[in-house]
């Protein structure tokens, strides 16, 4: 595999996954801040283990068999999910953006909401 492939395709991968995925959770989560955090903190798990899962393709294509890997597999699985952190560096940014931006929507969300209940913006 030649080294832009094998560079270029894991980072738009996890790049895209990393806008990507925290959108989709957050819909399957209550509307509340600490739904969008178990819902970033899912998409964080989910973004080391499919780095992870890209390090294992990329060490296959270069002829590191499976079969090697299998060898040691408690050593195999820790390696490969350092490996996934490691790629946090390509999608940590990207999901802290996407964070944001769903909190803020929370919040308006949330204002309409009381602001629909007290259309004259009166406490009493």
């Amino acid at each position: 595999m030649d080294w832009t492939v094998s560079t270029v395709i894991p980072i738009l991968t996890l790049g895209l996954a990393g806008g990507v995925l925290p959108v989709m959770l957050a819909r399957r989560f209550p509307d509340t801040l600490h739904g969008l955090a178990q819902a970033l903190t899912l998409s964080a798990a989910g973004l080391v283990l499919l780095g992870a899962v890209l390090f294992v393709a990329i060490y296959s294509d270069a002829g590191i068999g499976l079969s090697a890997l299998a060898a040691r597999p408690g050593d195999s699985l820790r390696h490969f999910l350092a490996l996934g952190l490691k790629a946090a560096l390509v999608w940590a940014p990207i999901l802290v953006l996407v964070g944001i931006g769903l909190a803020q929507g929370v919040e308006r969300r949330k204002g309409e909401r009381i602001a629909a209940r007290d259309p004259d913006g009166e406490d009493g």
